[in-house]
């Protein structure tokens, strides 16, 4: 099996390696960090409460945000998923409707899932 190539090397990117080839700025690294913190609150909390809530999540932002298509997807009444945003935005920060959050939102889960070993749905 041969090795992944990153840009002329075998190892993949680091984070000063990023830094110093001018992908990523520090402030998005640190956006990145919040993201995934905030996100893993989600988790966290389905774990804690056997919710679905990064489930949720995930089908909410695949159906273009719309709770109707949310509940058809998810097989649960309209007024189930219609309260959920708001439990989100409690976790997740009000902001996290925002098109550019939403979008680091959702690689957070994604990347949080496959940490954790979940599939994708």
């Amino acid at each position: 099996m041969t090795g992944r190539r990153w840009a002329g090397t075998a190892r993949p990117p680091t984070r000063r390696r990023w830094a110093r080839s001018g992908s990523c700025s520090r402030a998005g690294l640190t956006s990145a960090r919040s993201s995934t913190r905030r996100s893993a609150r989600c988790l966290d909390y389905d774990e804690a409460r056997g919710t679905d809530l990064a489930q949720t999540l995930d089908a909410f932002c695949a159906t273009g945000q719309s709770v109707t298509n949310t509940a058809q997807a998810l097989q649960l009444h309209v007024n189930t998923v219609a309260q959920r945003p708001a439990r989100i935005g409690r976790l997740l920060g009000e902001s996290w409707r925002e098109p550019e959050r939403l979008l680091e939102v959702q690689i957070a889960l994604r990347l949080l899932k496959v940490s954790k070993g979940q599939p994708r749905r």
